[in-house]
């Protein structure tokens, strides 16, 4: 209201005076053309005022609000905030400042900030002080203050510049966050740290006591001491290996609680439907459910196969006989050997070969693993469909292939191929029921000749298997 007052008694002395000078010049006859000219000028110019009279008061009413939050921020900030002039006199700070001191608000205005410092620390402060002062960069230090009646705090101060360098309204913005907590459980980690060294100090002079009376000990107990460490680690590489054993054990027997379950559940299901209507089955009925129970026995048949063999592999009783191998002749024999299960499905099942591809092997093994891997691209093949195997010589190895234009391998079944932790169950083309037994062999087998084995796949379009082992041996 005062600001107000001050304005009307200002404008009211303008207008006065203007008065005076116009009436005391001689050029007052005015044209009324020019007197119209006049007046419209000076319309457009109360109107051009008053325009910017609304922009001040709307820029007014902005600055009044950024104001307020600019207070609001500063009075609530979760951290103790200070602002100080040049000279250190403490001319706001917000609630946690005053908590911090532990102090009434009005006894804390207009004292010196550096009268709650510990007075070692002074020198610190006027330099962080000068600092700031006469950079434009954020400044911190560490130093103690009193809280309240010689309760000192660790604490890190934080200031920067707020207004031009050489103004004398330059003032400083300080923030005072409380470290105490952290430095008191420094050091105390620190005493700890001393504490422990003492003690490994002393265990260390006692440890080296003890051995030095080790040295005393004669020849035959020292040997005989040997032969306990030796005996010991036998045991414990033992103790590994059988744990080893027996996880594969438990995972063995998952997988047969697992996998021939269904199978043999199958053959049971349809053996007692044969025997309970085969009195009023005719000859066609029958045939269809013994064509069902040979093709589960069959399966049930092959994976019994390939679970012993993979036991026996775990537990060491496959022998292994690597010698040369020809691989173009064996893929010959397996292709000889699933032929009319390909021509059961119209698959064409050849093989390519541009060169000789002599690997060094354990001939069942690779040939097993052949015979794996053609027997699960038949399976994932639609009729009409083709299975090629080939292999080559890179110079550094031998690589056979066993590719085809099947129906794929989606992404969550490659992720758990090879691994007996984690089954890979899926359909055949036909119906066919794949348990990834079979590839598990594949990559113990391939492993056990020094190789490796990978696949690529792309749903819909098909999947390749490929197999490195070691060249000829000379």
């Amino acid at each position: 209201m005062a600001t107000e007052n001050s304005n009307s008694y200002i404008n009211e002395r303008l207008r006065l005076e203007a008065e005076k000078r116009l009436s005391s010049r001689s050029d007052m006859n005015i044209h009324s053309d020019d007197l119209n000219y006049l007046v419209h000028n000076l319309k457009l110019h109360q109107v051009e005022l008053e325009m910017q009279n609304e922009e001040l008061q709307r820029s007014s009413y902005e600055a009044e609000l950024y104001s307020s939050r600019y207070n609001n921020l500063f009075e609530f900030a979760p951290v103790a905030l200070f602002i100080l002039d040049r000279f250190g006199i403490m001319k706001e700070l917000n609630i946690c400042a005053v908590d911090f001191l532990g102090l009434p608000k009005e006894k804390i205005i207009n004292k010196r900030f550096q009268a709650f410092i510990h007075s070692s620390f002074t020198d610190g402060f006027y330099f962080f002080n000068h600092q700031i002062l006469n950079t434009d960069q954020k400044q911190t230090i560490e130093l103690k203050m009193d809280r309240n009646k010689g309760n000192y705090a660790h604490v890190i101060v934080e200031g920067i510049r707020v207004g031009r360098q050489h103004q004398k309204t330059c003032d400083l913005l300080v923030a005072v966050i409380d470290i105490s907590e952290r430095k008191n459980a420094a050091e105390a980690l620190l005493k700890a740290h001393k504490e422990l060294d003492e003690k490994v100090k002393v265990r260390t002079k006692e440890l080296e006591d003890a051995n030095l009376a080790l040295h005393v000990i004669n020849e035959e107990k020292l040997i005989h001491a040997e032969k306990i460490f030796e005996l010991n680690a036998e045991l414990i590489e033992s103790e590994k290996k059988l744990r080893e054993l027996n996880e594969k054990k438990d995972k063995f027997f998952a997988i047969m609680a697992h996998d021939l379950r269904s199978p043999f559940a199958s053959l049971v299901g349809y053996s007692k439907l044969l025997k309970e209507k085969i009195d009023t089955l005719n000859k066609e009925e029958i045939k269809e459910y013994a064509d069902n129970i040979f093709t589960y026995a069959s399966n049930f048949e092959r994976l019994v196969n390939d679970l012993l063999c993979w036991s026996n592999l775990q537990w060491g009783n496959f022998s292994f006989n690597p010698k040369n191998i020809e691989i173009e002749d064996l893929a010959k024999e397996v292709v000889k050997l699933f032929s009319s299960q390909a021509t059961a499905k119209n698959i064409k099942l050849n093989t390519r070969f541009t060169g000789p591809a002599r690997a060094y092997g354990d001939v069942e093994m690779i040939s097993s693993v052949l015979r794996n891997l053609v027997s699960n691209s038949l399976k994932f093949t639609k009729i009409g469909g083709e299975v090629e195997i080939s292999a080559e010589d890179n110079g550094i190895e031998v690589v056979m292939k066993v590719k085809d234009n099947g129906i794929g391998i989606p992404e969550r079944i490659m992720k758990r191929l090879f691994k007996i932790d984690q089954q890979a169950l899926s359909i055949g083309t036909a119906n066919e029921r794949g348990n990834g037994m079979g590839l598990l062999l594949v990559k113990e087998f391939v492993e056990k000749n020094a190789g490796k084995v990978w696949v690529e796949s792309e749903p819909a379009k098909g999947t390749t298997f490929y197999v490195a082992l070691p060249k000829t041996s000379s």
